[in-house]
């Protein structure tokens, strides 16, 4: 073989010196990638199988070159694509699992790991249940239905509670959505810890309580003042009673029942006022006959 004479296909001159010499060792040498040389000096990537063979009466090898450059690029955007898809998964400031139809774990991102402490290497496998264990859902092929365990439905986000590894409990907002690979469903939830958010809440809703306090005050004031007019009214009765030498165990009785009737209702306005501040159990509300509350004003 004249393997001295110049080969102006190959990118590196050695290339071709090697693949004789594999050749000649009876070496397979099949879809070998190699940078190749076009005719106007450019170069591009080829796969190249060589054998030995007989051309034109002589001792021969026939190489065969098929372009590799669409490959290559595709296989070189391919894993710029995953690496993409990689850092984001594991960058996001969400919690990011994805799991099959029965609820096993496929994998785990670093904020998950961090929102529920526990390593990727760890949870991956174990059931979606072992973490959001309000969450029930269906993939199917019209979409993905949810709902919490609870019995609150959602459509593609909903709040439940979120296990933590030691056990304890968290609200999350949880985003879910299916997508099917090989055939097969599997769903992606998206987790965030909104305990600030839940706090936020009820920090202004205690606010809204307090500033509605503020507004009714003054009705309060009034409410409050009634019932102390008839609580002044019947002590001045029994002043007046006993000073004349006419109260009667009769008239004791009367004045009594009805100084500890408005007690009692300045106490569950006050108690009312309490539950309202404080955001204490909320009281069932009571019905009340308007015939009664005028002829006690009027008393």
């Amino acid at each position: 073989l004249q393997t001295d004479q110049p080969i102006t296909f190959f990118a590196n001159g050695q290339t071709f010196r090697k693949l004789v010499q594999w050749v000649d060792q009876g070496k397979t040498v099949s879809d070998r990638t190699f940078q190749l040389l076009r005719g106007d000096g450019s170069t591009f990537f080829g796969a190249i199988s060589a054998e030995t063979g007989v051309f034109d009466g002589h001792q021969a090898i026939v190489f065969t070159f098929i372009d590799q450059t669409e490959k290559i690029a595709s296989a070189e955007s391919m894993r710029e694509s995953e690496s993409r898809f990689r850092s984001i998964f594991e960058n996001s400031f969400l919690g990011i699992m994805t799991f099959d139809s029965e609820g096993r774990i496929e994998s785990f991102n670093r904020s998950s790991e961090l929102l529920f402490g526990c390593r990727s290497e760890d949870a991956v496998g174990r059931n979606i249940h072992d973490f959001l264990p309000g969450l029930s859902f269906r993939p199917d092929t019209h979409g993905l239905q949810l709902w919490s365990r609870q019995g609150a439905k959602g459509g593609s986000r909903i709040e439940i509670k979120g296990l933590r590894a030691e056990g304890r409990e968290f609200p999350a907002e949880v985003g879910l959505s299916s997508f099917y690979m090989a055939g097969n469903p599997y769903i992606v939830a998206l987790v965030q810890d909104i305990s600030d958010r839940k706090q936020s809440e009820r920090e202004l809703l205690k606010s809204a309580k307090m500033a509605s306090v503020g507004e009714v005050s003054a009705g309060i004031v009034h409410e409050i003042n009634n019932p102390l007019t008839v609580i002044n009214g019947m002590a001045d009765r029994l002043l007046r009673l006993a000073g004349r030498g006419d109260l009667t165990v009769e008239n004791a009785r009367q004045c009594s029942e009805k100084i500890a009737k408005m007690s009692g209702r300045i106490s569950a306005i006050i108690k009312s006022l309490k539950a309202l501040a404080h955001m204490g159990d909320h009281q069932n509300p009571n019905e009340i006959s308007l015939r009664e509350l005028v002829a006690e004003c009027v008393e």
